[in-house]
């Protein structure tokens, strides 16, 4: 098993303890962050391959260059980790957020609580496929309030929109892709 399947595995895990399958809650997407949030680990990482290259070249201060290698490798690791456990999760009955690689965070709003939603598409969203959301309630406080860098955001806005029309209409489940 390698170590992507035991991240996934992970993630669903987390995600499948959440749904209420006795209430017939089904789950309508699982959407992670858009790759482009990895490209500031990854250069970190590579920078710390580097720098953990070059103590073996370097005589004097090679311990220094390998530990700040291996301080930046383990930072990089650690930043994908975090992002890639920030979950955005929509049932046919609510939004969840679940966060966090060593706690876990899990912000919960009934889909029929969903007052409005907008979608931000920066320059770069448009070129790369990703936006940001921001997501309106009559308590406006919730820890589920912004969430940024999700991909396809044309096609998530239009899933939400039909959740919360289904829920303020009174239909059942609704259908949608599984995941992103």
């Amino acid at each position: 098993m390698g170590l992507r399947s035991a991240l996934r595995s992970w993630q669903s895990r987390a995600v499948s303890e959440r749904v209420l399958r006795r209430l017939d809650e089904v789950l309508v997407a699982d959407v992670g962050h858009h790759w482009v949030v990895y490209t500031k680990p990854v250069l970190i990482a590579l920078l710390g391959l580097a720098a953990f290259g070059g103590a073996a070249f370097a005589g004097t201060g090679s311990s220094v260059l390998s530990v700040l290698g291996l301080l930046l490798l383990a930072w990089s690791a650690y930043a994908c980790l975090r992002e890639s456990a920030d979950r955005l999760i929509l049932t046919n009955m609510r939004v969840l957020r679940i966060q966090g690689v060593f706690s876990r965070s899990v912000a919960t709003m009934p889909i029929g609580k969903v007052l409005d939603t907008t979608v931000t598409r920066p320059p770069l969203g448009l070129l790369l496929g990703y936006g940001h959301f921001v997501f309106e309630n009559a308590a406006q406080d919730q820890g589920m309030r912004e969430l940024h860098f999700l991909p396809h955001p044309k096609q998530l806005d239009l899933t939400i929109q039909e959740l919360v029309h289904r829920s303020s209409a009174g239909y059942g489940a609704a259908a949608g892709p599984q995941g992103s």
